[in-house]
């Protein structure tokens, strides 16, 4: 994680951000229709720090492992890892920040690493592991609906609308 290529990058994700807090913080001081940017700006900026934490996962995994195919398993399951972090990272700032845009994406980003889950990373993997992963996966997944319902429900879990 600490490499040239990784701060350079994240150096450029924190200034979109930053523009695009300036932009919702003063927008009488900007072009006139700019601030119409700032949604674009952090999704993009958002896009990009997930990408840029999913290469380094998998380069990190691919260089460490013992083999090319504990390689590739290694590195797609750190994969299939920071995307679920990531997404439960988005679910928790939907919900303190009242935004329903981080919470579609985070349910979005979660859809997406479940098809990846069962379609790419449980391809070459015993029966046996895959009645673990499935089980342990439904167990998450009833969990986070549970506490999606209940923060929903609660008068100061965002009730601006059904999400």
């Amino acid at each position: 994680v600490l490499n040239v290529r990784f701060l350079a990058v994240l150096f450029e994700i924190a200034g979109l951000f930053a523009v695009a807090r300036l932009l919702r913080l003063f927008p009488e001081r900007s072009v006139q229709g700019a601030g119409a940017l700032s949604v674009p700006l952090s999704a993009a900026a958002m896009a990009l720090l997930l990408a840029l934490l999913s290469v380094e996962a998998y380069n990190y995994f691919f260089e460490f492992a013992s083999g090319p195919r504990a390689a590739r398993w290694m590195s797609l399951g750190a994969v299939s890892l920071v995307w679920g972090l990531y997404a439960a990272s988005l679910l928790i700032l939907g919900f303190r920040r009242k935004r329903r845009g981080l919470r579609y994406a985070a349910l979005a980003l979660f859809g997406l690493t479940i098809v990846k889950l069962v379609a790419v990373d449980m391809a070459g993997t015993q029966d046996v592991y895959r009645i673990v992963v499935f089980l342990a996966l439904g167990l998450i997944l009833v969990g986070a609906a549970y506490a999606y319902h209940r923060i929903e429900e609660t008068p100061a879990g965002g009730k601006e609308g059904s999400a």
